[in-house]
Parts: structure tokens; C-alpha cells; sequence
């Protein structure tokens, strides 16, 4: 499905033509429905954009949705949480990244959410509240910048191959000579699967449980096997780092207990602070690492090959400097 996209901008014309081409794109922009891919919006120096990864997915399948927000310095802007848009979906991610100036002395802001429809056909998703005020004039009520829902459409797993799926047939009359073997047929065959059933539980008991890894040999297994990666495109760089810094998240939570998988780093980070471990010297290294694999994520940020190796040593690092062993497995290694 084609994407469409919505441009309004506050000019001042002085020719009658230019009063026509403006009359002629405010119509279209009533008339269009929504917009299947992106959609974007300015006036007064800002420009806002919203899209979606794709327009068109299978039922269950993940879509990104992204809200970008430009604006020049000395201007407030309040944007919508993507996750309170997005209500009638089933959320998996959201997270917004650090305001950032440009060159130009302009602001931009980024805001997503990954989400997943479970109904099909076409479903709309509203265009974010945006309102801005000048800094300057702060007597001045906000205002809000409009924008045009994007469309998304949900294909059914099924498809058309729905529509070869024969009814039930009627009941099938069983002569009442064959009946009898049936069921004793039945009844041996259910016995022998308890007895075959029974039999695996006993072995299975009987068999010694390996206790499952400590969080730092799996931390340290998955850090190992990114080093033997050789990510060479930036979608390959962004989810080498994906998983690097998801590996850390995990090994946290596993070792101190902060349950926060849906938190962005300066909330995860505000929840590790807050709980009773102190990291000590390894909060500022965790910090710089988190923050580090955000720019490459977020910012499109392509690292050196150098920086990638002090990207694995810094988090195999924070590993080894925080893991806690086990007494009786302690014990066990300074026995052998």
C-alpha cells in the first residue's frame, strides 16, 4: 500500500495564484483519509513527522512507530506519549531519546513504540497531540499542531486459503459388532500411554538436574558469542547493540533484582539507583555504556571497529566487577 503524506506551512502570499495553490492543498488534505506510512505537519518552524515501519503486516507481527518533532531553540513543546496513542494495541516496547541541538541551533525529539494488532483489516492510528508555546511569550495560551492518522492494514494468517476449509461431516454409523473391538482397542491403547507416560516421569526423576547457569556465565556466554560477530550495515550495528545492551539489562535484573524491561535507560537507570545494591564505581561505567548503545540505536551512529571492541570490554567488564559467586560454589573452586 503506497504511503501518503500531509504538509501544512504558514506562509505569507502576496499573489492571488499562490492563494489558489493554497485553497487546493488545504481540500486535499481534508479529503485524504490517513496516511498508510508517514505522515508529517509544520507551521511556525516546526515540523513534525509520524510513520510506521510498514503499512501493511500480518496479524502478531511487530510494527515500529515513530514521532519526530524539529523545532528551534527558545520553543516548549509537549509531545503525546506514542504508548497512550496507541491504547488498542498490544505494546511490546516504547522509549523516547534525549532532546538533541543541531547545527542550526534547532531541537529535535524522538518518540516510538513498537506495537502488534492481533484483529484484521484497517485499523487507524491517531495523529499525536503536539502543542507548542514561545519561550518568549509565555502569556501567550499553547497551541496545537494537526496532523492526518496514519492507516494500518492487517492481513489474517489464514488468507484465502480460509475459505477451502470443508464443514464437519455427519456422524459415521458404527455397527454394533465392531463397536466392542473398538473400544477394547481404545481402552489398550490408552493403558499402554499411562504406562509409557509413568515410565518417562521415573526416568526423568531419576536423571540429576543441572542447575541452570549463574547470571554472569550468561551474560558473559552472550557477550562472547557478539564478539564473533562482524556487524557491517547499520541495521546489523543496531541490533549488535540491541543485544549487547540487552544482555547488561538482563544480567542486572537477574543479580539485583530490578525488574524494568520496558524502561527506557534514564528510568532503568533511576530504578537501579533507587534499589538497596550500590554499584559504586560501576554506576558511572554502566551509565556511559547504556547511553553509548542508545546513540548507536537512536542516532543512527555507525561506531569504529575500535569502538566496538571497547564496547564488549566495557560490558564483559562490568560483568566481572559486579558478579557475585555462590558460597558453595565458591567453596567448590578454591577446593580444585
Amino acid at each position: 500500500m503506497p504511503s501518503l503524506s500531509a504538509s501544512i506551512k504558514l506562509t505569507r502570499c502576496h499573489a492571488p495564484g499562490a492563494l489558489w495553490v493554497l485553497a487546493f492543498a488545504a481540500i486535499g488534505l481534508l479529503a485524504s483519509p490517513g496516511c498508510s506510512g508517514g505522515s508529517s505537519t509544520s507551521s511556525v518552524g516546526i515540523h513534525a513527522s509520524a510513520s510506521l515501519s510498514s503499512s501493511e503486516v500480518t496479524i502478531g507481527v511487530p510494527v515500529r512507530y515513530e514521532v519526530n518533532v524539529e523545532y528551534p531553540k527558545g520553543m516548549s513543546v509537549e509531545i503525546e506519549d506514542t504508548a497512550d496513542v496507541l491504547q488498542d494495541f498490544e505494546i511490546d516496547d516504547s522509549g523516547w531519546n534525549v532532546k538533541r541541538l543541531l547545527r542550526n541551533g534547532r531541537a529535535v525529539e524522538l518518540r516510538w513504540c513498537e506495537f502488534a494488532a492481533f484483529s484484521p483489516g484497517e485499523h487507524v492510528v491517531r495523529w499525536p497531540a503536539i502543542t507548542y508555546t514561545d519561550e518568549s511569550s509565555p502569556d501567550e495560551p499553547s497551541k496545537s499542531l494537526p496532523g492526518v492518522p496514519l492507516v494500518l492494514h492487517v492481513v489474517s494468517v489464514m488468507g484465502e486459503a480460509a475459505a477451502d476449509v470443508r464443514g464437519i461431516k455427519p456422524p459415521l454409523d458404527i455397527p454394533s459388532n465392531r463397536l466392542h473391538w473398538l473400544l477394547a482397542g481404545a481402552s489398550a491403547v490408552a493403558l499402554l500411554i499411562v504406562i509409557a507416560a509413568l515410565s518417562l516421569i521415573r526416568r526423568r526423576k531419576s536423571k540429576v538436574r543441572v542447575p541452570p547457569p549463574l547470571p554472569h556465565e550468561a551474560a558473559l556466554a552472550e557477550i562472547d558469542r557478539l564478539a564473533g560477530t562482524s556487524p557491517a550495515s547499520w541495521e546489523e550495528m543496531r541490533e549488535f547493540h540491541h543485544r549487547l545492551s540487552l544482555c547488561v539489562r538482563l544480567y542486572i535484573e537477574s543479580r539485583f533484582g530490578v525488574h524494568a524491561p520496558h524502561q527506557t535507560t534514564q528510568e532503568f537507570l533511576l530504578s537501579l539507583a533507587g534499589s538497596d545494591q550500590v554499584l559504586g564505581a560501576q554506576a558511572e561505567l554502566l551509565r556511559r555504556f547504556l547511553y553509548h548503545c542508545d546513540v548507536v540505536k537512536f542516532a543512527r551512529y555507525f561506531p569504529a571497529p575500535d569502538e566496538l571492541k571497547q564496547s564488549l570490554t566495557i560490558a564483559r567488564r562490568f560483568v566481572e566487577e559486579t558478579k557475585r559467586v555462590p558460597e558453595a560454589v565458591a567453596c567448590a573452586e578454591a577446593d580444585s
